[in-house]
């Protein structure tokens, strides 16, 4: 064995860039530099842009799709209704009356033979009350944001 190596004779200490011999875990070491924040700051920023469009693009469809699904409720409700206890008539109602109004003793009241048929009239996807009109023979709900359901439809409709 060569014990001669082990006193330093032969080995030299290398220096490695940025740490200074004898001052391991300094205060002047340990520090972020402003080039290596902004380049965290303009990743995220990346990442944010791809995934924010996404999210937002989500978040729509969840409330068309609220939309759909409260406009197809309301519309079978009505035809349990017409079918129960309106004598094949829907509830009658003049032009865009609120569904609220409306339906509301028609759909939610027990007292109607066969009812309630619904707890409570449903909102579109963003919190709007839907629109109703009927002449008793037909009838046609409105949201509004454009999408809507008549008795002659089977799929409610944005146009």
């Amino acid at each position: 064995m060569n014990i001669g190596l082990w006193k330093g004779r032969g080995l030299r200490r290398k220096a490695v860039r940025g740490v200074r011999p004898g001052r391991a875990g300094s205060a002047r070491d340990a520090g972020v530099t402003l080039i290596e924040l902004l380049a965290v700051v303009v990743i995220l920023g990346v990442i944010a842009g791809i995934a924010v469009p996404s999210v937002m693009g989500s978040i729509n469809n969840s409330k068309v799709n609220t939309t759909k699904q409260s406009l197809s409720v309301i519309a079978e409700a009505l035809q349990r209704y017409a079918v129960m206890a309106g004598n094949g008539q829907f509830p009658q109602a003049s032009s865009a009356t609120p569904a609220n109004t409306a339906l509301a003793n028609a759909l939610t009241n027990a007292g109607v033979p066969g009812g309630p048929f619904l707890q409570g009239i449903p909102n579109d996807g963003w919190g709007n009350e839907f629109t109703y009109e009927s002449d008793g023979n037909t009838f046609n709900i409105i949201g509004s944001n454009g999408w809507h359901l008549a008795s002659s439809m089977t799929q409610p409709d944005n146009k």
